[in-house]
């Protein structure tokens, strides 16, 4: 294959087998894999990108099982615009996924969740974007899920978008990866800059809302998250929250109880409702509330855990034995709001509920004094 990822076939000739061993197996190992296939007298699909007369392949799709049907399809150059692609990312690390994506295996953002640099074509341009991968060796049932979820969680300003998501099937060696866009910090790291002296309510109370109108939203696509925190929480440029990471999360019906019986428990320490650590675990879309309710408690005390012990560890036992949840900072730096201070007490009191049957789904939440008082 030439230098740039052309290949010169005839017109009758047969693009090599993209799902071999060996192609699948160098992604994995971070090497380049992409393969693009110029033939302007194949008729194919409508599906397929069209360079003028010419038809573009990414060969992998002859292997693959793509579920991006009804993601957002990346805005591809016209005949006259091919030039731009000389502006494609070049270097070390840079690998090419498609002929419009490319990440690079050296520089993760975010720390073992494979989650790296990207570059995408997106409205005529190149984008940075972010890139997860999920690679032959932790592929797992669940990433298959992830990718079915995200189609249906498109839709909406509070959760993350997704511009393009691939399952490459393959008998021994399959893989993921998952293209969206590239945001500069999380809630954690807003909570972690903040100032116990100078909390601004304003944008505590609009981030607040924002997380719970997102998971509003996502239960109502029958889909449970099963773990918010506020690493999961990501700041899109223009500054609004939005819900990450669904490996973790299961479709279900009608708002039912999910039992976890051959499965470990999932979620994180310190986040997962005291009903998860039951023998089976138990899941619910209030399991989800309990978890914003610690977020909360979070976002108005900068980063204080109302959970919190001398070890991390001590963040699960406390929430097992049913403690009291410690909110001495959300009352230090809501102390200058009173009437908000008693509400938004109120209101993450009702979250931290031992009993799930007392917290509130997040669609009520938002009819919360708190919230339509603020």
């Amino acid at each position: 294959m030439a230098e740039g990822g052309k290949s010169s076939h005839s017109a009758d000739s047969h693009p090599a087998n993209p799902s071999s061993h060996s192609d699948i197996a160098t992604l994995a190992k971070g090497e380049s894999v992409g393969q693009t296939f110029i033939n302007s007298s194949i008729k194919v699909d409508s599906g397929d990108h069209v360079y003028g007369d010419k038809i573009v392949y990414n060969l992998y799709s002859m292997a693959l099982t793509n579920v991006s049907d009804q993601f957002q399809k990346p805005s591809l150059p016209s005949s006259h615009e091919v030039d731009s692609f000389k502006n494609a990312p070049v270097g070390e690390g840079w690998k090419r996924l498609s002929e419009t994506l490319y990440f690079n295996n050296k520089r993760p953002i975010k720390e073992g969740a494979n989650v790296f640099e990207g570059r995408q074509y997106l409205t005529r341009s190149w984008c940075e974007v972010a890139i997860k991968i999920v690679n032959c060796i932790h592929i797992r049932e669940e990433s298959y899920e992830e990718v079915a979820i995200l189609r249906k969680l498109e839709h909406h300003p509070n959760v993350i978008k997704v511009y393009d998501a691939k399952v490459m099937e393959q008998e021994t060696l399959p893989f993921i990866y998952i293209s969206m866009p590239r945001c500069p910090k999380t809630l954690n790291d807003v909570i972690n800059e903040s100032d116990l002296k100078k909390l601004n309510f304003d944008e505590s109370a609009s981030y607040a809302e924002q997380i719970v109108k997102g998971a509003s939203f996502i239960h109502d696509q029958g889909i449970q998250h099963r773990d918010i925190k506020p690493e999961n929480i990501l700041i899109a440029m223009e500054g609004h929250c939005l819900i990450s990471d669904f490996g973790l999360s299961k479709e279900i019906q009608d708002g039912q109880i999910t039992v976890t019986i051959s499965e470990p428990i999932v979620g994180t320490e310190g986040y997962q409702a005291p009903e998860i650590h039951q023998k089976p675990p138990r899941y619910s879309y209030r399991s989800d509330s309990f978890s914003i309710g610690v977020v909360l408690s979070m976002l108005f005390s900068c980063g204080a855990h109302p959970y919190d012990g001398p070890i991390p560890a001590f963040r699960r036992i406390n929430i097992m034995q049913n403690k009291e949840p410690d909110l001495t900072s959300v009352k230090k730096t809501m102390h200058p709001y009173p009437e908000k201070q008693k509400r938004l007490l109120r209101l993450i009191r009702k979250l931290l509920s031992h009993d799930s049957k007392n917290r509130p789904l997040p669609k009520e939440m938002l009819h919360d004094p708190f919230f339509k008082g603020r």
